[in-house]
């Protein structure tokens, strides 16, 4: 499903690419992030918890998620 969060603590590209890298890790697939908005597109079932861990694990704060099916 798609899933579209919102991610403070992001500041510039190497943010960008710790954040999509931590959720392919964890594993999301077809991450996009926009710096822009502080939103991220993933396609993903993991949990908000298991998103937030991944995210927290580097320093950045998950404050929000949308479901889209």
């Amino acid at each position: 499903m798609k899933q579209i969060l919102t991610v403070s603590g992001m500041h510039c590209a190497h943010c960008a690419a710790a954040v999509k890298e931590a959720l392919e890790s964890a594993g999301a697939m077809q991450v996009t992030v926009d710096l822009q908005t502080k939103q991220v597109v993933c396609e993903s079932d993991l949990s908000e918890a298991a998103l937030r861990a991944a995210l927290e694990e580097e320093d950045f704060t998950l404050e929000k998620v949308t479901t889209e099916a």
